[in-house]
């Protein structure tokens, strides 16, 4: 299979909130976040943040989203990548008028707050500054092209952005996702370990991983 790697479109933002939404449905941590929140809901709440990532963010130059396609197109596979950036305050609003005013009813509250409240400082504590560092966002394969590479081939792509850049990249990643970063060179700077029954949700512990890849030189 002939597969490409393409930066996505406003047109794209429903099928990859739908790859999004659905291919997280049986992840542990994903299933306590959304709570009770209906699919519906999900996928508006969801999809008002891949429109922007596509629309407003990509034309300010702060975010893109990279999809893998076959020979017709079809969506098999994306990943998203914040863009190291300096904001002005007008920037800054026009995202914020973009992407407010899409709540998401049922979720659970207290595992949201946390993330807010904790993964941000916890990033920049390992040195983050979206004003000099890439971050990934996602990284989802449609299930029937699971195991093919094409997590891989999306990864590549993206560190290739950085490496141009020269700049370092910081992710965080479930189990399965860390394992691939780990060998596209990615570096485990902490991992956590949240109890899910805590926050008032089913699932035992779920594990997150801070990491960080330097960039690469280039070989001519």
């Amino acid at each position: 299979m002939v597969v490409r790697v393409v930066q996505a479109t406003p047109e794209d933002a429903e099928a990859i909130t739908r790859l999004r939404v659905l291919g997280m449905a049986n992840d542990p941590l994903w299933k306590a976040s959304m709570g009770d929140a209906s699919i519906d809901d999900q996928l508006k709440c969801i999809g008002a943040g891949v429109q922007a990532r596509v629309g407003i963010r990509k034309e300010l130059g702060t975010s893109q989203i990279l999809k893998v396609v076959d020979e017709e197109g079809n969506l098999l596979g994306f990943t998203g990548v914040e863009i190291p950036k300096s904001l002005n305050d007008e920037e800054k609003a026009r995202i914020k008028a973009e992407t407010n005013g899409h709540p998401l009813p049922g979720e659970n509250k207290a595992l949201a707050e946390f993330f807010e409240i904790y993964f941000e400082p916890l990033l920049r504590k390992h040195g983050y500054d979206p004003t000099k560092h890439f971050k990934r966002l996602g990284l989802m394969v449609s299930i029937d092209h699971q195991r093919k590479g094409l997590g891989r081939i999306l990864t590549v792509k993206a560190n290739e952005i950085a490496d141009e850049k020269g700049a370092a990249t910081y992710v965080e990643a479930g189990p399965k996702a860390a394992a691939l970063f780990r060998a596209e060179g990615f570096e485990e700077l902490e991992r956590l370990d949240i109890n899910l029954e805590k926050f008032g949700a089913e699932g035992g512990t779920a594990s997150m991983y801070i990491m960080k890849r330097d960039p690469q030189k280039r070989t001519q």
